[in-house]
């Protein structure tokens, strides 16, 4: 086994987890996706310390099931239900509801009195309400001209005016815009467009593959965040019949650990995404690929970088333990950009590893826990080695 790297982020930093997020299938891949990503912003908004804050959206809305629905079964909403919320602020005139913790899925007609859905029919899920449980719409994917969901999200944890732009105007469910602005913010933006690209925005995805499947397939949704805030990432996995569980999609937006001076605003921002079902988390799209952002004087791309021999990280070019102590490889990782004018190592990420890559050990390669300190203490995915939360990781 490794010998096990000690945790940067401890304390008032440690890691905070939201891990093993089921999200059963729907009936519609085009649902699925809604559920998966309406999981995903209600993660970043709900973590105990320093959770992220919607500046501004549209076409979307979270709330808390009212004590005028509390025992009521959802089997009752069959076209003319109530359900009564704290607040149907930013929802749309009609649309669909999710219930996470009945697993439900609600269409409704019309909303009253700011704290009421209305029209409501019971589609997918059973059970009965509680007063205090998650209840939020589906976001809305359509081109730019068009109602459409968007969010403008702050993490002080990075800095007071740090923001990130999620856009839902790709041209499918499979695709979103990605932006993020360290200083100056978005701004504007209707029911229809989203807010303009400030001067120092970057935009990531555009539009690009966030990790939706287009198949109709249950999904995990891992979400962690450091306590202080400054680094959040989420693995969007998949279960597809013919592969098992798949991360087919990876975010992350974090303060790099001893950043070098001078670098402005020292963060990395990256969202991976596949196509086709296969994990995302693989040497090729990380390992000497420019697919992570920041921004110094000028917007820039970052590659991540490791100890290599003759140009193959050693964790990918090793096949079995150290011969003489047998420990399996974990590589801490860094970060690099050519862009001209920013050349240069630029620090390292922290509290993730590359691990060995060598498939034919069973179980080393794509959700194998390690112990560290206690079970289930870090886990491999993919590629990557991830601080974990003490339990057995689902994938699908």
């Amino acid at each position: 086994m490794p010998d096990y790297p000690s945790l940067s982020k401890t304390g008032a930093a440690a890691w905070q987890f939201n891990v093993n997020q089921l999200l059963p299938t729907t009936g519609a891949a085009l649902t699925d996706s809604r559920q998966l990503m309406s999981a995903f912003i209600y993660s970043l908004l709900s973590f105990a310390n320093s959770p992220w804050t919607i500046v501004s959206s549209q076409n979307w809305s979270s709330s808390t099931v009212a004590s005028g629905s509390n025992n009521v079964n959802i089997s009752t909403f069959t076209g003319s239900g109530i359900l009564n919320v704290l607040s149907t602020t930013g929802a749309p005139a009609s649309g669909t509801l999710f219930v996470p913790a009945l697993n439900a899925v609600i269409t409704y007609t019309g909303t009253s009195g700011g704290n009421q859905y209305t029209g409501c029919t019971t589609t997918n899920g059973s059970g009965v309400l509680t007063t205090g449980q998650v209840v939020y719409t589906a976001p809305i994917w359509n081109t730019t001209g068009n109602a459409h969901t968007w969010w403008v999200l702050n993490q002080p944890g990075i800095s007071a005016t740090f923001q990130i732009l999620i856009d839902l105007s790709g041209a499918s469910n499979q695709e979103i815009n990605f932006y993020f602005s360290p200083s100056v913010g978005f701004t504007g933006g209707s029911s229809t467009t989203a807010p303009s690209n400030p001067s120092d925005g970057t935009q990531v995805l555009n539009p690009g593959y966030w990790g939706q499947s287009t198949n109709d397939v249950q999904y995990r949704l891992h979400v962690m965040q450091s306590s202080d805030g400054a680094c959040t990432r989420a693995l969007f996995c998949s279960y597809e019949n013919s592969t098992g569980g798949v991360c087919l999609g990876y975010f992350s937006v974090e303060d790099a650990e001893n950043p070098v001076s001078g670098w402005t605003y020292p963060v990395h921002v990256m969202w991976q995404g596949n196509s086709s079902v296969s994990s995302v988390l693989t040497y090729s799209n990380f390992y000497n690929a420019y697919n992570g952002y920041t921004r110094a004087s000028a917007n820039l791309k970052l590659a991540w970088t490791g100890e290599n021999t003759n140009g193959t990280l050693i964790a990918q070019a090793m096949s079995c333990p150290n011969d003489i102590n047998q420990e399996w490889i974990i590589q801490p990782i860094g970060l690099f950009s050519n862009t001209i004018g920013s050349q240069g190592r630029h620090g390292q990420l922290f509290d993730i590893w590359w691990g060995t890559g060598n498939t034919s050990y069973s179980g080393l390669f794509f959700g194998t826990p390690y112990s560290g300190a206690a079970p289930f203490a870090f886990v491999q995915v993919g590629a990557l080695i991830f601080p974990w939360n003490g339990t057995p990781i689902r994938l699908g």
